[in-house]
């Protein structure tokens, strides 16, 4: 299973990173990066930091209604309900330490292509 998630991963060239608004609260950003951009320490940066993004809003989620965290990938096939399902499981594992961003961004939300990404 891993092999085939990494080559879906290899296959698409952009990734998608869910960001919390403070300002104004209750708003979801999906910010979306090219892959080949992407590195371990730029990952590590956007994780429970505070960031500030300057970009093109391409997408705008309303209220009601939802977007795949994993669009562009395999498993935005699978149903929300499955994905949280198996992500829960992998994370109650002794054996793992696992976090799990939401699988489904639900609206209000923007998804924006990054021009430049602040931390």
């Amino acid at each position: 299973m891993r092999e085939t998630l990494d080559k879906d991963r290899k296959r698409t060239p952009i990734s998608n990173i869910i960001l919390k608004c403070n300002e104004p609260p209750g708003i979801n950003v999906v910010v979306t990066l090219r892959t080949a951009n992407l590195r371990d320490l730029t990952l590590t940066e956007l994780h429970k930091n505070s960031v500030r993004v300057v970009g093109k809003v391409t997408r705008i989620i309303g209220e009601g209604q939802s977007m795949s965290a994993f669009e562009n990938y395999g498993m935005a096939l699978l149903k929300p309900e499955v994905l949280n399902i198996e992500f829960a499981k992998i994370a109650a594992s002794k054996d793992i330490v696992a976090e799990f961003s939401e699988v489904e961004v639900k609206g209000p939300a923007v998804q924006i292509l990054p021009l430049m990404i602040f931390v």
